[in-house]
């Protein structure tokens, strides 16, 4: 579902809700240059990268 979501807009929603720094910072970490591949009947995998 992040693939979805403005990743910046989920960061100051939890910031809103008094989220701790270093909460921030590692979510912003873990949002960050994400990918994900997905393969279907065999073939070359398609990317998208967020």
């Amino acid at each position: 579902a992040f693939d979805r979501v403005d990743r910046e807009q989920l960061v100051q929603r939890f910031q809103k809700y008094g989220a701790p720094t270093h909460l921030l910072r590692l979510l912003k970490s873990y949002l960050k240059n994400r990918t994900f591949h997905v393969r279907t009947c065999n073939r070359e995998p398609w990317h998208r990268f967020c």
